[in-house]
């Protein structure tokens, strides 16, 4: 799993602008967040206002038995399909889609509250945090990345940054095949990313960096990395379909397998973390492998 590229495609200006613009959105739901856990705390009667005067050794908001129970929740908002997962040490993961029509910014937090309340766990239970960091779609990158970050400052949770690209072949590379993805990049663009297995430490292998192409370059890129006897899926399928039909060795994938579900999102989150590979919310920043439509203008008098 290729991480570091996901900071270096996006440069200049264009990356400070983006930045600032998550430090901010991530402060806001930061103190969104710390309000609601400290309300969870006052309502379940944990914050004793009379043991912290006589002990203040004990201010402590986190409950000690996050440290024997693990609670990963995950997201991923960079497509218009987007979804939530939630795994307690050892069990099964659910996931739930966000609602269809409406924009992320409006169901990502109801739908984490409700795959919460449905799972028998409070916000203040939850000890880490996934989310895919695309490529996809700028605005709903913005959105997941920024509560994410605000969650993970609030509660001071672990925080696993997961490439989209790679949760989408992930569920393929699990069963042994090689995955070609092809992601719709708006613009008449594809995100294109060749993954022919699994590495070392059991993540995803993304032979060379994630590229910006139009799909009639598709056969240049293939060859280059010697793309063969692969299924092809992604948002991005139906711009390239009709090629990869015709083309030996490539082949359509399953429609299901388009979108990046926070179920694999969590799954190679947890991965990451046993890893250590987690990251302080300073540095979570979105793979946009296209420099974003945003404009630096806080230098204009």
């Amino acid at each position: 799993m290729r991480t570091d590229w996901c900071v270096t495609q996006s440069r200049g200006d264009e990356t400070a602008s983006v930045a600032k613009h998550l430090a901010v959105t991530g402060t806001v739901t930061s103190a969104l967040f710390w309000i609601l856990d400290l309300g969870c705390w006052v309502e379940s009667g944990i914050w004793n206002l009379k043991s912290e005067i006589s002990n203040p050794g004990i201010w402590n908001f986190r409950a000690k038995e996050q440290d024997e129970l693990m609670i990963i929740v995950a997201a991923d908002t960079s497509t218009q399909a987007g979804s939530v997962a939630l795994r307690k040490s050892g069990g099964k993961v659910l996931e739930e889609p966000l609602p269809k029509g409406r924009p992320h910014s409006e169901t990502l937090l109801p739908a984490i509250d409700a795959l919460l309340a449905a799972s028998g766990v409070k916000r203040r239970d939850v000890t880490a945090l996934a989310v895919g960091v695309g490529p996809g779609a700028f605005t709903g990158l913005r959105v997941g990345l920024a509560t994410v970050k605000g969650w993970a400052m609030a509660s001071s949770l672990q925080l696993a940054p997961v490439p989209s690209l790679d949760a989408v072949a992930f569920p393929l590379l699990a069963r042994g095949e090689s995955v070609l993805v092809c992601g719709d990049a708006r613009k008449g663009e594809l995100y294109a990313a060749f993954y022919p297995g699994m590495d070392d430490d059991g993540l995803p292998r993304c032979e060379g960096d994630v590229a910006l192409i139009k799909p009639q370059s598709l056969l240049h890129f293939c060859r280059e990395r010697s793309v063969r006897d692969v299924a092809v899926v992604g948002t991005g399928l139906d711009l390239v379909r009709e090629t990869v039909k015709e083309v030996a060795g490539l082949t359509p994938g399953d429609d299901a397998y388009a979108h990046p579900g926070a179920s694999a999102v969590l799954s190679l989150g947890e991965r990451l973390l046993s890893l250590g590979r987690s990251v302080e919310p300073s540095q979570l920043v979105p793979c946009y492998v296209r420099a974003p439509d945003v404009v630096d203008t806080s230098h204009v008098p």
